[in-house]
């Protein structure tokens, strides 16, 4: 309790996400810690600041999933073969996109732990996996432009939240040295 100001905190008992809830006394209908702009005579709280509260949880409450792209691939096209995708939500479905491949092309997809170094496979080609842990986890096709996309399902297990992992995908093709990479994508599942 801050003045009249009182905060409930509870824990979502589905995903366990946290749950700050403020009661405001004497607050009408102004943003809480300043004063009401369109009518002065309303009655206002000054007991939080609601920026500084909203600040102060999303310090303590980082996102928990991350989809961020490693390195670049490599490849025969003018562009290098790129993958991206959705956030790894528990749960959900992902989408991975690719483009940038021959077009045609057959490809496999890869998941591993975080490797501890990549790899140079050829020059300028790099394996972004860690090689002692690698799965293939699919077989990809690209179409007649150089994109390919699939959807995996996450499931939702709570053993999996803030679980990291890397994936990439080799595609093969005509021109030396034999194959296209993507670049890696390092997931982080969560809520």
């Amino acid at each position: 309790t801050i003045g009249s100001a009182q905060l409930y905190v509870a824990e979502a008992e589905a995903t366990g996400a946290d749950i700050h809830y403020w009661w405001l006394l004497d607050q009408g209908h102004s943003w809480p810690g300043k004063p009401a702009q369109l009518d002065p005579s309303e009655l206002f709280n000054s007991d939080i600041d609601t920026n500084q509260e909203i600040w102060a949880f999303f310090a303590t409450h980082p996102r928990r999933r991350v989809a961020a792209p490693v390195g670049t691939g490599c490849g025969s096209g003018v562009d290098p073969p790129a993958l991206s995708s959705d956030l790894p939500l528990l749960g959900r479905s992902l989408e991975l996109r690719g483009s940038g491949v021959e077009p045609g092309a057959q490809g496999v997809l890869y998941f591993s732990g975080v490797p501890g170094e990549n790899v140079v496979l050829a020059p300028g080609c790099t394996a972004y996996l860690e090689l002692e842990s690698v799965v293939a986890v699919a077989a990809l096709q690209a179409g007649a432009e150089g994109r390919w996309s699939i959807v995996l399902p996450i499931p939702y297990d709570l053993a999996l939240d803030g679980m990291e992992l890397r994936i990439q995908a080799v595609f093969h093709a005509e021109s030396a040295p034999g194959f296209e990479l993507t670049n890696g994508l390092q997931l982080r599942l969560g809520l």
